[in-house]
């Protein structure tokens, strides 16, 4: 049974371009090669402001995931583990929204 979710996440405590590139680099891959999630399911992007790196990542719509009680702890887990390869000070969060229970 498959359940639609909407998430979104962020990074922040990047240190700089170079790093946030790269960090971005491997969330997309990871999005887009591993979990086959596309663009218009997962957009990410990032941004400067005033000063401080960040990285973003949102559903437009809800995506159906089968078996989300593996997959969510996974999926939270490996964005974190991408993030703090590169940027071990960084901070990743990853928010989840049900909205057929809303």
């Amino acid at each position: 049974m498959s359940v639609n979710v909407m998430l979104d996440f962020e990074v922040n405590g990047l240190a700089d371009e170079a790093q946030t590139v790269a960090v971005l680099h491997a969330l997309t891959t990871f999005l887009r090669e591993e979990e086959r999630l596309e663009q218009h399911e997962v957009g990410v992007g990032r941004s400067v402001e005033n000063g401080r790196h960040r990285i973003s990542g949102e559903t437009d719509h809800p995506i159906a995931i089968a078996r989300m009680a593996v997959w969510r702890p996974h999926f939270e887990t490996s964005v974190r583990d991408r993030v703090h390869a590169i940027a071990p000070a960084a901070v990743a969060t990853v928010n989840w929204r049900y909205p057929d229970g809303d």
